[in-house]
């Protein structure tokens, strides 16, 4: 299954999921939503879920205080609802972008990049069809554009890993961090 957004044409700025069948080359496109402008940081974030079905969940490049999502239930794509950020924009101003989607048990999440532009994260009870605000991941001073930025990595069941810098490289000399939610705790 491959995300995209696309660029021109009629479909300009159109969050799109693609399911490509490997073995008879043959490949199907949804469309999800449609962004106010074309960005690749626009491109939805998407998990398995365990019943077989599909989550995608996508935002915009500091566009504006939403997280998007689609869910798949094996047929078709549910209509795009969205979950909208508190405090936000923030008071520099800044909106938020990414979403990366990742089990931990029978818990969905979704870590973003949201108020001051440091990683919070939103938390689905229900296989992806409504989202809650769980809280802030870290917190680190926004150094010239972000807070940082952020990798995930899960084995979707017990344990999700995270990697992170302060600041965008050309604002900050930086370091990588290090550090992993497991047992309902963050651990670095």
């Amino acid at each position: 299954i491959i995300g995209s957004v696309a660029s021109g044409g009629s479909r300009n700025a159109w969050v799109e999921v693609t399911p490509w069948d490997i073995a008879s080359g043959t490949s199907e496109r949804f469309h999800l939503g449609t962004m106010s402008y074309t960005d690749d940081h626009d491109t939805a974030a998407l998990v398995k879920r365990p019943d077989g079905g599909y989550v995608a969940m996508w935002a915009g490049h500091n566009n504006d205080c939403n997280s998007y999502y689609s869910v798949f239930n094996g047929t078709s794509w549910s209509n795009s609802a969205s979950f909208a950020w508190p405090e936000c924009p923030t008071p520099t101003d800044k909106k938020i972008t990414y979403a990366n989607l990742w089990y931990l048990g029978d818990t969905l999440y979704s870590y973003v990049r949201s108020i001051e532009t440091s990683p919070h994260y939103l938390f689905s009870e229900d296989g992806g069809s409504s989202w809650e605000l769980a809280g802030r991941l870290t917190s680190t001073p926004t150094v010239g554009y972000v807070a940082g930025y952020y990798k995930y990595w899960g084995n979707n069941t017990d344990r999700i890993d995270f990697f992170g810098d302060e600041a965008h490289p050309r604002d900050n000399d930086n370091s990588l961090y290090h550090g992993y939610v497991q047992g309902g705790q963050i651990h670095q």
